[in-house]
């Protein structure tokens, strides 16, 4: 059986099919003779670099000089997993589990297999398994072990349907009690609550994914079938339009823009912003803006995205003035239920303070650090106060206006709605606590920063502070 098609389902439900060997750090399950270290590495760089086939070639190799080799049948079962052959790949683990019964990897892997293969009553012992050997309370194991009750619950006269709802919401809520800042198990659990109707749940855990990870695709494409199920079209479309901003797999993207389809999109529109969004993810802000502005400029129900997407390519080319006018018109047609349209606002009205023209004048700057203030406040608002890139932004407008306190108290937000994973606030938050006397804490979030973005802009600055701190 080959369903190639079920293949990329294991990255939307964050699952990684698992390799226990890495081409510059080899970890094998045994220790092998040197000439079968050196065919599984190469074999291993063969399956990194996708070549499934000669990497087949080369496991099959250190098979015949070591017949009892869980690796290689694992990282066989991998390539054929990878080429759409589900049931080859598992008789492959399978050979590993006979030579190595407690091989944490392929028990993984076939635990997965079967889910892909909607054995879902197979799969759950294996997934069972693998928390015998990885710990009953680990995060990532219970989201898929609560992906295969979902799943078996939803099977057409399903008899263990009312359990399997049951078990699949107590895994996804124990893994967040876990780890709350796990993205994946609030946006499986925003899907158990979609499916069952529970709207108003489903809203919550969906933006709580999001709020954990706002690059989280699948999360904003579940949010926006949830928005359409409630017939506010609109709210759909930009759950969608993030979802194609941050989707890389072309086949989601497929998807995404037939689900956009359902809107009643008319085909030149959607063409249109297919076309912006591809602009918009190569940086081709020019391209995105003579996209989207023939959408901006006529009536209809996609009007106020494109207007947003056009203030978003415009304030990318610093045309500010323009911008914030697009913006404007858009929260003009949707005041209510879209942060996202007075967050880019609030960053128009800051770029316009940070950057100003030659001959801008004090009074303009001071309406401009106002109006940004405002607009990040009504993000919050809107985002039922969970929008840590709001919060951040508002912390900076605060502390350029002097507000150190009120600033910290945001920043401190936007720290604990991000679970400390945001980068930026952590390096905001030490300059302000440093600039508050505060060095110990100053320290802290320096370090903080380092540790999530060590090499990024702010890191040799943060180094430099922390020794001198």
């Amino acid at each position: 059986m080959k369903n190639s098609w079920l293949l990329t389902l294991l990255l939307s439900l964050g699952t990684a099919l698992l390799l226990n060997l890495a081409v510059k750090n080899v970890v094998f399950a045994w220790n092998y003779a040197p000439q079968v270290n050196r065919k599984l590495t190469e074999a291993t760089e063969l399956y990194h670099n996708r070549n499934f086939s000669s990497a087949k070639i080369v496991f099959n190799e250190a098979l015949q000089l070591e017949p009892s080799c869980p690796d290689a049948y694992n990282g066989l079962g991998l390539c054929f997993q990878n080429q759409g052959d589900l049931e080859a790949a598992a008789d492959c683990y399978k050979n590993a589990l006979k030579v190595k019964p407690d091989f944490y990897n392929s028990i993984y892997n076939l635990a997965n297999n079967y889910y892909l293969q909607r054995q879902y009553s197979e799969s759950i012992p294996y997934y069972l398994r693998a928390m015998k050997l990885k710990g009953k309370d680990n995060p990532e194991l219970l989201v898929s072990l609560g992906n295969v009750y979902r799943e078996r619950a939803a099977v057409p006269n399903s008899p263990n349907r009312d359990a399997d709802l049951s078990k699949a919401l107590q895994s996804y809520q124990k893994a967040i009690n876990i780890k709350p800042d796990l993205s994946q198990a609030h946006a499986m659990l925003g899907q158990l609550h979609l499916e069952q109707k529970r709207f108003q749940l489903a809203e919550k855990e969906l933006l709580a994914a999001i709020a954990y990870n706002d690059k989280y695709s699948y999360a904003y494409y579940i949010l926006g079938k949830l928005y359409f199920t409630k017939k506010e079209f609109p709210a759909a479309l930009v759950a969608y339009h993030n979802s194609l901003k941050h989707e890389s797999i072309d086949r989601y993207k497929e998807d995404t823009l037939g689900e956009m389809g359902k809107l009643g999109m008319p085909s030149e529109t959607a063409e249109h912003f297919a076309r912006g969004y591809e602009a918009m993810n190569t940086r081709k802000w020019d391209e995105a803006e003579v996209e989207f502005d023939p959408v901006a400029q006529s009536e209809g129900p996609f009007r106020a995205v494109a207007l947003n997407n056009l203030g978003y390519a415009q304030w990318r080319q610093k045309n500010l003035a323009e911008a914030i006018k697009s913006y404007k018109k858009a929260i003009q047609i949707m005041p209510h239920g879209q942060p996202e349209f007075y967050y880019n606002l609030g960053q128009a009205y800051l770029t316009k303070f940070v950057e100003p023209s030659a001959n801008t004048k004090n009074a303009d700057l001071k309406s401009a650090l106002a109006d940004a203030e405002k607009s990040f406040k009504q993000c919050i608002t809107e985002a039922r106060g969970n929008h840590f890139l709001a919060h951040n932004a508002l912390g900076i407008v605060l502390k350029l206006k002097g507000e150190k306190n009120e600033a910290l108290n945001e920043y401190n937000l936007a720290v604990m709605q991000s679970a400390g994973h945001l980068a930026v606030v952590q390096f905001n938050r030490a300059l302000l606590l440093e600039e508050l006397g505060r060095k110990d804490e100053a320290k802290k979030s320096y370090e903080t920063y380092l540790r999530l973005a060590p090499t990024g802009a702010n890191a040799e600055s943060s180094r430099q502070r922390v020794a001198r701190l």
